[in-house]
This record gives structure tokens, sequence and C-alpha cells, in this order.
């Protein structure tokens, strides 16, 4: 019945499930509803606390058992301060995957019969800890010029099929760095484990008003916003615009504490666009031997140094 196996150090081993970086619809599922244009709340505060996994199995064969078919009997336990078991689960499981809050929880667990050198029960002190990290601000943090699924083209050089976004209303994409950084943490510890939204919209300023012709297309961070690519192009109506990130985020993380919060912005605020534009414009007689570089422009700088001022601070 028991073949030749190291039982886990300490009686079990312990870790927590990725939560950022599984995949749905070939994209990295971010639980964002386009149609609400929010994140699933259930998501951000799951019901019951996260997932952590126990592995007791003290044979190859109870490994390789059924659930509730193993031939000891495994019984985990959640000591209180007092000593006092607050929750028993006991059967002929060597696998256990409750749910917890946060925090730090004695877990013991007792197998019997007792094998050969076995103790009476293992203690071990387990840490329950998600990471909320959550990006906010402009294309720099929204992965504008990477989507998640880039365009295609066909043999002649046309557009076969478009570029898929996380969110396309905001050029939203796993690849941004607040997200890639996210998932190197996530995969970094297999004890923790991260839970991670952006609402990070390409175009959006801090609270400079943007306009289209005489159109207004809100700014983003602190008022709402229409996007940089809205679902209809026509439509500048104020019901059409996406919260103010600040709004959106309060909404999201309904009192849950902000572990990270990277935050991008300003370059929009200080017409960052116009700024290249000038540069290269102002480049072009250099280019041609006449000319100097753009930061020896005037007329550049000096707008810099007061689109500088205008920052909020």
């Amino acid at each position: 019945m028991c073949r030749n196996r190291t039982p886990p150090a300490n009686g079990f081993e312990w870790g927590m499930p990725s939560r950022f970086g599984q995949y749905k619809d070939g994209m990295i599922d971010y639980h964002w509803n386009t149609e609400t244009r929010e994140y699933d709340p259930s998501h951000i505060r799951p019901e019951g606390g996260f997932q952590v996994n126990f592995y007791g199995c003290a044979t190859q064969a109870d490994a390789e058992a059924t659930a509730g078919e193993t031939a000891l009997t495994y019984k985990w336990q959640v000591i209180g301060a007092d000593g006092a078991a607050t929750q028993t689960v006991e059967g002929r499981n060597c696998r256990w995957s409750p749910r917890f809050a946060e925090g730090t929880y004695k877990i013991r667990l007792t197998i019997t019969p007792n094998l050969a050198d076995q103790p009476e029960y293992y203690d071990q002190e387990v840490k329950v800890n998600d990471l909320f990290i959550v990006s906010i601000g402009d294309s720099y943090g929204s992965g504008e010029g990477n989507p998640d699924i880039p365009q295609k083209y066909d043999a002649y050089g046309f557009v076969s099929a478009g570029a898929k976004w996380q969110d396309k209303q905001c050029h939203r994409s796993a690849y941004a760095g607040a997200a890639r950084a996210a998932l190197g943490i996530e995969g970094s510890d297999p004890k923790s484990s991260v839970t991670f939204i952006s609402l990070a919209c390409s175009g959006a300023t801090i609270n400079a008003r943007i306009y289209s012709g005489n159109q207004y297309e809100g700014s983003g961070v602190l008022e709402g916003y229409r996007g940089v690519d809205p679902p209809n192009p026509n439509d500048y109506s104020p019901a059409s615009f996406l919260k103010p990130q600040i709004q959106a985020l309060a909404e999201a993380a309904n009192g849950r504490e902000i572990d990270a919060l990277v935050i991008s912005g300003g370059g929009n605020d200080m017409h960052f666009a116009d700024i290249i534009a000038d540069c290269v414009w102002h480049n072009m007689p250099r280019v041609l031997g006449t000319g100097g570089r753009c930061h020896e422009q005037p007329e550049i700088t000096d707008r810099l140094a007061d689109d500088f001022e205008l920052l909020p601070a």
C-alpha cells in the first residue's frame, strides 16, 4: 500500500494559484466587461476570500488516489490563538483547497494512522497575501501601440483583421508596462497571488480638457473621457464618456486597500504629440544640414516650460 515516497517537508506544502495571467479567447483575462465598462467585482473582492491549495499526501498511493479514497486519513485544521481549532476538515483526502481572507493562519495537519517517524501532527504558519495592483493614466500606462493581438494583413498588404485589445475604447493591452510587471510579480512567488486592474486610457489627460475641433472629448483621470477609439465616433454626448478613472477606481476597489498604484500622466496635458510633431518639423532643416537640434529651438523649449507650469501639483 505505501510505495516509496518522501512526504512533503514539515508535513505539507501549500501555495496560492495565480489570479492574473489566465487566458480567455486568446488574451489574458482582465475580468473586464466592455458592455458595463466595469471590472467583475467578484474578482476584485472574491466571496469567501482567496483560494489556498494544500498538499499533504504522505504516500505515493495516496497522491495517486481519487479524492475521498486515500488509504490514510487527513485532518486539516485552522488553529486559533487559544490553541483550539476554528475549522476542521477530516477525511480520506490529502489535498485541501479552502478560501481565506488575507491574513496569517496556523494550519495543522494530522495523519492517521501514524507512519514511522511521523510526529503527532504538523503545524505551519500560512500567510495569505493577494497583492492588489492598479494602473491608471494615459497611453504610457494603457499599452498603446502594442495590442494583445496585432492586426493582420493579407497578401496584398491590406488589413484583413483588426487589432484586438483588452479594451478597444482605451487601447488597453496586457502588454502595458504595469501589466507586465504584475505578471512578473505573480509568477515570482507561488505563496502569493496578484489581482491586477488597469483603467489607463490612451489619450487621457490628468485634467486638461481635450477638444476635437469644437467638440469636447473630456480628459480622463479626473473627468470623464470619450476614449481614443469610441464605439460611436459621432457620439460626443457626456453619457457616452467613460467615468473619470479616479471614480471608476474607487467604485471597483469598493474599499479594498490598494497595494501598488501605478500612475502615468502629464504627457497629454503638455501636448506631447504636438511637441513631437513640432520637433520633427523643426528638425527637418538639420536633416538637410541647415538647422539646429529640437532642444535648441526657443519656441519649443519655451512652450515646454509653460506647459510644465500648467501641470497639476
